[in-house]
């Protein structure tokens, strides 16, 4: 099977059916391992519902007391965890970890560089990138410079949590910009006028995946992955590739777009995901933003999820209470055995008239693309 072949299973709905056993070509001598084989992914009692709460936010009491989740999705900014090269603030983490050990619950860690990124590195001579009348300024993704001082925390960070066992995984990061996903946003043009090429992107992931598995050599590794970067569709694909062909299921899979009316396509294509490496979702948002709860969960499901981030603004609404444990109790169930289905009729997605694309330019729940770098 050619890369080529691969990368089209991922972006083509129309291939789907056909290519349902296909898996993205090894390295010579190297297989991902299989069911049977070495496996970092979910295991008994991590999969479940998570907790996905505000940026440095406390957790509530009445969710950790709640059996029906498993645990807690903490998101931290790297300059509040290093605000000084090399003087580190780890308060906010540190009582996450002591609160998850407590209550016996698993940990899905974030930290966010990016637009999160400190004053310091840019004082070291890393790449500006600002947009044009507005505050907020981030690195250029693929600037050495940058690279080098994020993958020294991202090793420090190892040091801290690696070995804690109330943590699952850690979410790969490097190469972003407001989030942990493989997002860019902003006009391309302006992007490349700033010196983007895709090789650039990609490279910077892979030295970005490569400090993550080194610092963290027993826990998942987890990549928030998106259908497109900057339009280019290939590119996200070849940096999922590069995860799975080098760590096979240490790397798990996990799409921030779960909602109600989650296109069909996305599903299938994460369902397929799912016979190679563990597969997680995260709420598009609350309740207010994704539709019928009930549905998104179902949609997850359908897709292979082995567990779900909810936002905890839902978790404790008492009338959804019947939905989460519903969706914790499936959780527990292998995703090729669960009896739960997706519809052709899930998304209100409507493509433009002769737009010819399986997949959108920006699906529903993307951000739109804004004035850029």
């Amino acid at each position: 099977m050619t890369r080529r072949k691969v990368l089209a299973a991922l972006i083509m709905a129309s291939m789907l059916v056909s290519c349902m056993n296909t898996i993205p070509p090894t390295r010579p001598g190297r297989e991902i391992p299989g069911p049977g084989g070495p496996d970092l992914g979910f295991g008994q009692g991590d999969s479940g519902v998570y907790d996905l709460n505000g940026m440095e936010q406390s957790f509530r009491p009445a969710v950790l007391s709640a059996p029906f989740v498993r645990g807690l999705s903490p998101r931290v900014r790297w300059r509040t965890v290093e605000p000084a090269e090399g003087r580190y603030d780890w308060s906010y983490l540190d009582e996450v970890f002591q609160i998850a050990a407590r209550y016996n619950k698993k940990i899905i860690l974030r930290v966010h560089p990016g637009l999160s990124t400190p004053e310091w590195v840019y004082q070291a001579g890393a790449q500006r990138l600002q947009s044009p009348g507005r505050p907020a300024s981030m690195p250029a993704p693929w600037d050495p410079i940058y690279l080098a001082k994020w993958t020294n925390f991202v090793r420090v960070l190892g040091n801290r949590y690696g070995s804690n066992p109330a943590l699952y995984a850690v979410a790969a990061a490097g190469p972003t910009m407001g989030s942990v996903e493989f997002h860019l946003l902003g006009p391309k043009q302006e992007w490349e006028r700033v010196g983007y090429t895709p090789t650039k992107v990609l490279n910077a992931w892979k030295t970005c995946i490569d400090a993550f598995a080194a610092a963290f050599p027993n826990k998942a590794i987890a990549l928030n992955i998106t259908f497109q970067i900057l339009g280019d569709q290939e590119l996200p694909q070849q940096i999922i590739n590069y995860g799975l062909n080098s760590y096979g299921r240490r790397v798990i899979l996990q799409g921030n777009w779960l909602s109600a009316d989650t296109p069909p396509q996305r599903l299938q294509v994460m369902r397929q995901l799912s016979r190679q490496t563990t597969v997680g979702f995260q709420m598009l948002g609350t309740s207010g933003r994704i539709g019928n709860l009930r549905k998104a969960i179902e949609n997850g499901l359908a897709g292979g999820a082995s567990y779900l981030e909810i936002y905890q603004s839902d978790l404790i609404k008492p009338s959804f209470r019947g939905d989460i444990e519903y969706a914790a109790r499936q959780l527990q169930i292998p995703p090729d055995q669960r009896q739960v289905s997706f519809s052709p009729g899930t998304s209100r997605y409507v493509p433009p008239r002769g737009h010819t694309e399986e997949f959108p330019r920006r699906f529903p729940g993307e951000p739109r693309r804004r004035r850029g770098f």
